[in-house]
């Protein structure tokens, strides 16, 4: 993750274009996510792997919620990626994961303090963009284990 987290994770995840199918190995090592191709597109390789940087690590969590770790602590790794995203990057990648994760990015970037690139990507939605993080089937606050 760019250095962003404090400690690996427990368990890493891949992403992988579904249409490219993959294997029993891999998702025996791996949380495997399939997805299409244009979510892909863009990451950069650090030795020849495709690695997010920061912009797409905001994609990441805004697409895949549940692997990114508790998005409700306030120190969390993506506060630290987003002080170095690029406001520019960010849009450009908004403009491939659909609207509503546009919508999910530019929320996660206001709250994570980074309001340039949540502006930015806001720039990229037709309108208003109905949004959730979270199953739609189950209340809030079941969600949230720590609410009262």
């Amino acid at each position: 993750m760019g250095g962003f987290a404090e400690r690996a994770p427990d368990r890493y995840a891949v992403a992988i274009d579904r249409d490219q199918g993959g294997s029993v190995a891999l998702a025996a090592a791996y949380d495997v996510i399939k997805t299409i191709g244009t979510r892909l597109a863009g990451i950069p390789d650090l030795r020849d792997i495709p690695v997010s940087d920061p912009a797409h690590l905001l994609a990441d969590a805004a697409l895949w919620p549940s692997t990114r770790g508790d998005l409700r602590d306030a120190d969390h790794w993506l506060r630290r990626a987003l002080e170095v995203a690029s406001p520019q990057q960010a849009a450009a990648v908004a403009g491939r994961v659909g609207h509503a994760a546009a919508a999910r990015m530019a929320y996660l970037a206001g709250r994570f303090g980074a309001s340039d690139v949540a502006a930015a990507i806001v720039e990229t939605l037709p309108g208003r963009a109905r949004t959730r993080i979270g199953s739609a089937s189950v209340d809030a606050l079941q969600r949230d284990d720590r609410a009262d």
